[in-house]
């Protein structure tokens, strides 16, 4: 970074004084510096002129360095709502309206963005089945923090399954599977590559099992929470024979376990709803006429204020609402009488505009057709510039005066002069049009501008925690519901120090690998991999580690050590596959990349050590527990690929037992040809990990 210089640099008193330096050097005749002389009153006048400039040049203002933060293509982040899932306790209802809502302890809101439609099925029982036999798991979903291990925690899973018994043998069936994550390591986000394991699904027949068409995997093959949706056969049923006892069955095995952990369940759910942390203080529903008649089913339509346009050749226009029915919740308009004035291209011909009956006071604003408007608009919460939409109407002496649509733009500046656009400032709290230089003006009128849609969030505050939200409630009814997550994805609007930051670590973040350092860095985000430690060597071939100098240009070698419950993990192809396809985006045109697995040096240990208590076999032990402890694989971020092994570190970490006085002696060898001893110790080669071989500990009392 380019250090800035700082202009500001002296004080009001110190630049006089500089001045009148100057003078014997400029005017020696000029020999009177008392304040009285009107020379020097010039001079503090200048030098107070002087002051005020440096102070402003030497500040930036926060517009031009947010300017500037743009034009280096990083935009401060917006303001998002979480989202929750909920799973129905007891009661499924058929349907759930859009608007529905959920209501935490501190009145945060959670909105049902869209229609909800329930599954003509449910999960009866959860099994395990494993060499001992079947275990009855399904209680786990309804208990908050309980977790288990569907094909056990190892990566041999010979004849383990994972049993779901379902109540209706349907076509298609969707899980919600709820994962968790207790690993050191945290998996990479999922990119849409292939999975860490193959896991095959298969349905119950009378004559036993067969295999399911995976329609859909959000988990990654059970890496992540998401849902599962499985296709079966129309030979779907009853079946007794592998199965816990008679039921409807569907079933899950390991067919390729990896080289990475297992998974881990903590709930498999159906009718899982979504709702987002949002509260709508107006909305539209644009529909389409059949039969002379619109429906509409969201429960801020039925509870608050509505308006009514219909879309012509020629754009919106507004009519008087006529009355309407009320059917299970739904609301359907007769607009018959408005036959052959709406148009007829198959695309929504109808609006519904409705709102919060306080938010009806503030729908409307007043334009007096001057450029540059500006209107107040502060709402109690965070407004979601997406989904604010606002309509103008034409001026009233058109031919055809219709409401036009304006859009949201975060800069005006960035709009032409014809462009229908408007902006909210978000520190100002006003909504701001533009001044037929850089953005269209709305043309006079009353009442001529329409909020059409407001939604406000809280953020962050809105990530509740589990449990917080009880019920799910429409215009009439109510739902008991349990979370059993807490709420995720809510932030705030990103300050312009923190986006100041995330564009200097976007700078050091490159994706392109040029050192070691880029090249560890860019392997360890592989996407859908736990990737626990990555060595970058240049001018090493794995597989010819003797070649002359000139064969070894341009090879670029990375040793990757996965994350596994294994004591001494080795990635698979696969793993090492995705590793180079990732990295083949990244490297340079003349390098030729080379992925390798770790090679584990068994380092053995022989030592005596002099004790100076009585409690001999504890110092023993504790001694053993030490030295297999210092070489774990996974070093809590330090890299041990290549790291020499030196007595004098060991000896250093034996003395330092309670009860140990001295080491006698110590001696370690290596069971590698590869490894080559010296005199502080063993080198081992820069793609190994040295691991602990055998000890024997000889202890004496002193």
């Amino acid at each position: 970074m380019i250090n800035l210089p700082k202009l500001d640099d002296q004080n009001y008193n110190e630049i006089v004084e500089a001045a009148k330096r100057r003078i014997p050097v400029i005017f020696p005749e000029w020999t009177d510096f008392n304040e009285h002389d009107p020379g020097i009153t010039i001079i503090e006048l200048f030098a107070w002129l002087k002051e005020m400039q440096q102070y402003t040049l030497d500040r930036i203002p926060d517009a031009a360095r947010e300017a500037m933060l743009l034009l280096a293509g990083t935009e401060r982040r917006k303001p998002a709502p979480s989202e929750v899932s909920l799973v129905f306790d007891g009661e499924v209802p058929e349907r759930l309206p859009a608007g529905s809502v959920a209501l935490s302890a501190d009145g945060t809101e959670f909105t049902l963005t869209a229609p909800f439609e329930s599954q003509r099925f449910s999960v009866k029982s959860v099994f395990m089945r494993s060499a001992d036999g079947y275990v009855d798991v399904t209680g786990i979903s309804s208990e908050p923090g309980t977790v288990f291990y569907p094909f056990g925690a190892d990566l041999e899973c010979t004849g383990r399954y994972l049993y779901i018994c379902v109540d209706a043998p349907l076509s298609e069936l969707t899980f919600d599977i709820m994962t968790e994550d207790r690993c050191e390591v945290p998996r990479n986000a999922y990119s849409g590559d292939g999975a860490p394991r193959d896991i095959v699904w298969e349905y119950s027949t009378r004559s036993g099992f067969k295999s399911c068409t995976v329609v859909g995997d959000e988990t990654h093959a059970l890496s992540f929470p998401g849902r599962i949706t499985l296709g079966t056969g129309s030979d779907f049923g009853e079946c007794a024979e592998e199965a816990p006892h008679t039921g409807i069955w569907l079933r899950a095995r390991v067919e390729y376990s990896g080289c990475e952990d297992m998974p881990l369940l903590s709930g498999i759910y159906t009718n899982t709803v979504k709702l987002t942390q949002k509260r709508r203080e107006c909305a539209f529903a644009d529909l389409l006429i059949k039969d002379g008649q619109i429906e509409l089913d969201d429960v801020l339509a039925l509870n608050g204020e509505r308006m009514l346009m219909l879309r012509d050749c020629h754009g919106w226009f507004d009519i008087p609402e006529p009355e309407f029915q009320l059917k299970d919740g739904t609301l359907r308009y007769d607009l018959s009488q408005y036959s052959g004035m709406t148009a007829d291209d198959g695309k929504p011909n109808a609006r519904v505009v409705f709102c919060t009956g306080d938010f009806g006071n503030r729908i409307a604003l007043s334009s007096n057709g001057l450029s540059s408007q500006e209107f107040a608009f502060d709402p109690d919460g965070t407004v979601l510039t997406e989904e604010l939409r606002i309509m103008v109407m034409d001026r009233s002496d058109s031919e055809f005066p219709r409401w036009n649509e304006y859009s949201y733009i975060d800069d005006l500046e960035l709009a032409g002069p014809y462009d229908r656009v408007f902006t909210y400032d978000e520190d100002c709290r006003v909504i701001a049009f533009g001044d037929n230089e850089n953005g269209e003006v709305p043309p006079v009128g009353s009442d001529n501008i329409l909020i059409v849609s407001c939604s406000l969030t809280r953020g962050a505050s809105g990530n509740v925690s589990a449990g917080n939200l009880r019920a799910v409630r429409t215009a009439r009814n109510e739902y008991p519901v349990r979370q059993y997550s807490a709420g995720a994805g809510g932030r705030d609007r990103e300050g312009l120090e923190a986006a100041l930051r995330r564009f200097r670590y976007e700078l050091s973040d490159c994706q392109r690998a040029v050192s070691d350092g880029d090249y560890r860095r860019l392997a360890l985000k592989t996407p859908g991999l736990r990737v626990a430690d990555v060595r970058a060597i240049p001018f090493f071939d794995p597989d010819d580690q003797y070649a002359p100098p000139e064969k070894l240009r341009g090879i670029m070698t990375l040793a990757v050590l996965p994350y596994s419950r294994s004591s001494y993990p080795v990635p698979d192809e696969r793993f090492l596959s995705a590793v180079r396809k990732h990295m083949e985006k990244c490297r340079l045109l003349t390098v030729e990349l080379k992925t390798c697995a770790p090679l584990y040096v068994r380092v053995n240990i022989s030592a005596e050590i002099v004790c100076g208590t009585s409690e001999v076999a504890q110092v023993r032990g504790s001694a053993e527990k030490l030295l297999h402890g210092m070489f774990s694989v996974y070093s809590g971020g330090r890299s041990r690929f290549g790291e020499p092994v030196r007595e004098t570190d060991l000896i250093a970490a034996l003395c330092g037992i309670e009860g140990v006085l001295t080491v006698k002696y110590l001696r370690i060898s290596a069971d590698r040809p590869e490894c080559r001893r010296t005199s502080s110790g063993i080198q081992i080669p820069p793609h190994a990990i040295a691991c602990c071989g055998t000890v024997e500990l000889t202890t004496a009392e002193r």
